[in-house]
């Protein structure tokens, strides 16, 4: 199981130094105008902007990332990921991997959710995990958009839509979002 160490944060609750392991189980969440800064041990980084949240949780793959909010990943290897209040993220290239992740903050699943995915780089697949069984909804490359919305009470693959939207868009968002918040 990666380990997954705080390296820059303000506005972030509950308080931690850069350099701290997350805790297991801990829900971290920004502010209005705080951002935080994750690297896993193998070199992946996360970003997270304002009103967005994370936190290492139990899933059905194990111990992984789970945020939500306003989030950039930069995989180095293909580690799965969770949007809190949507799908789950995988690479599916060889190298490296981005993405782009921005929609609903919230942690109440049992509310509808819009996310929008964009694939900076490389490849992933969007894909959840139903009856308990891994069912892919969709796959992005490089320089693609997708609009996920789920619907709660509707059973199985049929609570997702899936729909490709115009990306040029998300991408400039996307870039100067993260000029203005980190800097780079």
């Amino acid at each position: 199981m990666p380990a997954y160490i705080l390296t820059k944060a303000s506005g972030l609750e509950p308080a931690l130094e850069p350099g701290i392991k997350l805790t297991a189980g801990t829900l971290y969440t920004t502010n209005d105008s705080g951002v935080a800064e994750v690297r896993s041990d193998d070199g992946s980084q996360y970003k997270f902007g304002p009103e967005s949240n994370f936190a290492v949780e139990m899933t059905d793959e194990g111990e992984v990332l789970v945020y939500g909010g306003e989030v950039w990943g930069a995989i180095l290897r293909p580690p799965n990921g969770k949007y809190r209040t949507s799908c789950w993220l995988v690479g599916t290239c060889k190298g490296p991997w981005e993405f782009y992740a921005r929609g609903s903050n919230s942690v109440d699943i049992t509310k509808s959710a819009d996310d929008i995915y964009t694939c900076l780089a490389g490849s992933f697949e969007i894909y959840e995990y139903i009856h308990g069984q891994r069912v892919g909804l969709i796959s992005l490359r490089a320089d693609e958009t997708v609009r996920v919305a789920y619907t709660p009470g509707i059973e199985g693959v049929a609570a997702y839509e899936a729909q490709m939207i115009a990306s040029e868009n998300w991408i400039t968002v996307s870039s100067q979002r993260r000029a203005d918040l980190f800097g780079a």
